[in-house]
């Protein structure tokens, strides 16, 4: 009996909150040595997105890591243009303009479009860097929406490098709506306001439930 127990047992699946004024960060922790994240992330990312009608994705491509060969990186680009309906470009660095490098082994690629599971699924990449992509979840296409993005991005990364203040992440999300990145093997959220932590949550113990994952929640503001 006790040796079928411990097969059938769960795996955790931490959900850590952390309160930024009236914002909040949800980081989605991997439970350890476990493999479908990617699958879990994109289900669970489907669903969150279903609330926003325009998704802007920065994604990291390394070439010596991804799915394909690459052998030229615009007519990639243009490719995933046509056939999700999105726009793209590409350019060295998140929150940087100037083209990659052509004997770089990566760059990033960003678009901007309505977000669906087959996009997702196509382009999400992760663990390939410690910011493997930044997403944002929008109710319009920007204006000038490229420059846009870059300027998020530029104020996002400084935040992850701790050369920002979470007062400048604040402004962030309040302008985005729907901050969504990942680092490692953890996806991680902000939102504007504390109250839409609930729906999250709904999302994440569906996507657990169905992968026989049991959610743990460390919500700090429990306590306040």
């Amino acid at each position: 009996m006790a040796i079928r127990l411990f097969a059938k047992q769960e795996k955790p699946w931490v959900i850590h909150l952390e309160p930024i004024e009236d914002s909040v960060t949800v980081e989605i922790r991997t439970p350890p040595f476990w493999k479908h994240f990617p699958s879990a992330y994109i289900d669970l990312l489907d669903r969150i997105l279903q609330d926003y009608e325009i998704l802007a994705l920065s994604q990291l491509i390394d070439e010596r890591q991804w799915r394909e060969a690459i052998p030229d990186r615009q007519e990639y680009a243009n490719a995933i243009s046509q056939r999700f309906s999105v726009q793209a470009v590409i350019t060295a660095a998140y929150d940087k303009a100037e083209p990659p490098d052509p004997t770089s082994n990566s760059f990033i690629m960003h678009l901007v479009g309505h977000p669906n599971r087959t996009l997702l699924t196509e382009i999400l990449g992760f663990g390939m860097d410690s910011l493997p992509n930044i997403m944002y979840g929008l109710r319009r296409v920007p204006d000038s929406w490229p420059l846009e993005t870059l300027s998020w991005n530029e104020v996002f990364v400084r935040w992850f490098r701790l050369r920002e203040t979470d007062e400048a992440l604040m402004k962030l999300i309040e302008q985005s709506g729907l901050l969504l990145w990942t680092a490692d093997d953890y996806l991680s959220l902000a939102l504007p306001v504390a109250s839409g932590v609930n729906k999250i949550l709904v999302h994440v113990e569906d996507v657990a439930q169905r992968r026989n994952l049991r959610v743990l929640v460390e919500w700090p503001m429990a306590a306040n």
